[in-house]
């Protein structure tokens, strides 16, 4: 951690994001090694990586299964990229992707 409680030398990816539902003006996501955490002026949300179940990407949107029912939609550039370092960080294996023979 750095000083005043910044974690921001532990960022593994950062983008601008939008969630649906959530009125964020300058929403950011940063994922780190055991959570994605969403700020904007007045909000912070933190998701525990240890929280996710599956994650899937179509386009720019991001979707985050957290349980049987609950799951985080966020809309952001490099949303593929998100999917596979989250899939990574939490050992979820991709059943789409098979590429051991």
């Amino acid at each position: 951690m750095t000083r005043n409680g910044s974690d921001n030398k532990a960022v593994i990816m950062k983008a601008r994001v939008r969630v649906p539902g959530m009125l964020l003006v300058f929403g950011r996501a940063r994922l780190l090694h055991d959570r994605i955490v969403i700020t904007d002026l007045f909000h912070r949300e933190v998701i525990p990586l240890s929280e996710v179940t599956a994650v899937t990407w179509q386009g720019d949107e991001l979707r985050v299964s957290l349980g049987p029912e609950d799951r985080l939609i966020m809309r952001m550039r490099g949303a593929g990229a998100w999917k596979f370092e989250i899939q990574r960080l939490c050992g979820i294996k991709d059943p789409a992707i098979d590429l051991r023979p």
